[in-house]
């Protein structure tokens, strides 16, 4: 039962994986060559990640689970919301250590 709930898991997280790669990789590459207009990139990737992170813990909030860590007690949609809104947001951070580096 695990493995295939595993397997699932790999499946259908890898194109998300993908593309927030892929969004690494244009982002990164843009704000070392130009830096000037990546401030509000990197503030726009803080907005949408938190909000998408926010949404999944009041929805589990709503649920009846006031306090948890984690997505363990989110229905799958609000689990990648949960998790898509942390990567964005490490993103962001990523983005912004690298503008401040190059300032």
């Amino acid at each position: 039962m695990f493995k295939e709930s595993a397997l699932a898991n790999l499946v259908t997280g890898l194109p998300v994986l993908a593309v927030i790669s892929l969004l690494t990789v244009l982002l990164l590459s843009g704000a070392i060559r130009n830096p000037g207009g990546y401030w509000q990139a990197a503030i726009v990737l803080y907005g949408i990640g938190f909000a998408s992170f926010a949404a999944a813990k009041i929805h589990n909030i709503l649920k009846g689970h006031p306090i948890s860590f984690g997505s363990s007690l989110m229905p799958k949609p609000w689990k990648w919301a949960y998790r898509i809104g942390y990567s964005l947001m490490a993103l962001a951070l990523l983005l912004t250590l690298v503008l401040v580096a190059l300032r």
